[in-house]
């Protein structure tokens, strides 16, 4: 009985997912075709198709791409996804293989999500919650159908596995057990790196440290210290063998960035571009339809109401009691906005000087640590709320009937999206 419980507990969410995802790309799933949006039509589908020729029809490892100027090292390029796991969907075909791809990566992360709330002892229900807010997140998701912004799409559904199986590392009392957890969160760092998108790996592993910082600070102030050390030894462990199994794309990829003008990091200035203001952050987290300023123009509206959520419910976890374990999340919360506005940030010339932060602009891409916070906070907010509000406290009963209102409110504003067509870039997978 116990078992059958488990299985469902897995099968449920992976099921609920399945299903949003195949109402959202209905029509390419019905075509077999490719979904096509800017960025796949005009970068990804031709990569995909080169390296499906080469290795399908030549049977042979492409290392130069002869079709772009005068040619350029294909192999070096991270974003041709060459030895990315989950394009082996693209070699069954390059063009609806991209389409399974896009609907793989919102399964898994959603699920991913839900495995790593579920680790917080956070319930189904609030656990499924959670990882449909990530998994469809409206800015993320706007971009993945309005331009194909895959490499923003295929590090999130990493992120929060990789946290979740070495959250596991670290509760193993066994050692052996714990380096085991630690390599396998290498395997993942690893793959999430084939991912293509070198920001995207940053502010994870990032994340990863900063999680088992804030974790095992109390070691210390207990004397602990055996048990800190070990937390660092693994944490050591996962990141070198991430790299180490990764290296036969790094390795390439670093000697053809010797070349770009960002070998030696870009310039304050340039780091500064992307930071997120007070409209970007309006617009991004709290309006339910809006014009988002600071993305190419593009629209934004699928229900985006999930700071609003966090506001209702995700306060309840630290008041009137902090939910033990949960108060990290606050914090990372709290440091990646501090990171996120960037040239807006009064220390953020110090910022720029710390390893890694002068590789990249946009510091908007922090953002992707504070979605992955908002989701875990909100899943186990719904939780105590929905608890507490049998008691007599007439709080939780507002906030729980405010919860209800502001998730249909959110609810119509996306099927107003699809089914009126307002935002015909997100309509597309239903209407192209």
């Amino acid at each position: 009985m116990t078992h059958d419980i488990r299985r469902l507990h897995f099968l449920l969410p992976l099921g609920i997912f399945s299903i949003v995802v195949i109402l959202i790309y209905l029509n390419p799933l019905l075509t077999g075709s490719m979904f096509q949006v800017n960025d796949i039509e005009s970068q990804i589908f031709p990569w995909k198709h080169f390296l499906y020729t080469e290795l399908v029809g030549h049977h042979s490892l492409p290392l130069w791409n002869p079709y772009v100027l005068c040619g350029t090292p294909f192999l070096g390029n991270i974003q041709a996804n060459i030895f990315y796991p989950p394009s082996v969907l693209t070699l069954l075909s390059p063009t609806f293989g991209i389409t399974l791809n896009i609907i793989f990566h919102h399964i898994m992360g959603g699920f991913f999500a839900y495995l790593l709330c579920r680790s917080f002892k956070i319930s189904v229900p609030g656990a499924i919650i959670s990882g449909l807010i990530y998994a469809f997140y409206p800015e993320l998701f706007s971009l993945t159908i309005s331009i194909g912004g895959i490499f923003g799409l295929q590090p999130l559904t990493w992120f929060p596995l990789i946290l979740y199986v070495f959250k596991k590392a670290m509760d193993t009392p066994r050692i052996v057990q714990a380096l085991r957890y630690a390599l396998l969160t290498g395997v993942i760092i690893a793959v999430q790196i084939l991912g293509g998108s070198p920001m995207g790996a940053f502010v994870s592993q990032g994340s990863l440290f900063g999680l088992v910082i804030l974790s095992s600070i109390h070691l210390i102030f207990a004397k602990k210290y055996l048990i800190f050390w070990q937390r660092i030894i693994l944490l050591a462990s996962a990141f070198v063998s991430g790299y180490a199994l990764s290296a036969l794309q790094l390795l390439p990829t670093w000697e053809l960035a010797f070349f770009s003008h960002r070998a030696s990091g870009v310039s304050l200035d340039t780091a500064g571009i992307g930071s997120i203001d007070w409209k970007i952050f309006f617009a991004t987290f709290i309006m339910p339809s809006s014009v988002h300023p600071g993305i190419w123009g593009l629209p934004v509206g699928v229900g985006n109401l999930i700071f609003i959520l966090l506001t209702l419910t995700g306060v309840f976890t630290l008041w009137p009691k902090s939910l033990r374990g949960l108060s990290i999340f606050w914090a990372l919360f709290c440091l990646s906005l501090f990171f996120s506005i960037g040239q807006h940030n009064p220390i953020f010339p110090l910022l720029y000087h710390l390893p890694g932060f002068n590789l990249f602009r946009t510091p908007q891409g922090w953002a992707l640590l504070t979605l992955l916070c908002l989701t875990i906070l909100i899943g186990a907010g719904v939780d105590r709320v929905f608890s507490l509000a049998k008691g007599k406290d007439p709080v939780y009963r507002v906030a729980q009937a405010l919860f209800l209102i502001v998730s249909l409110a959110s609810l119509a504003s996306a099927l107003g999206v699809f089914i009126l067509g307002g935002d015909l870039s997100i309509a597309k997978g239903l209407f192209s």
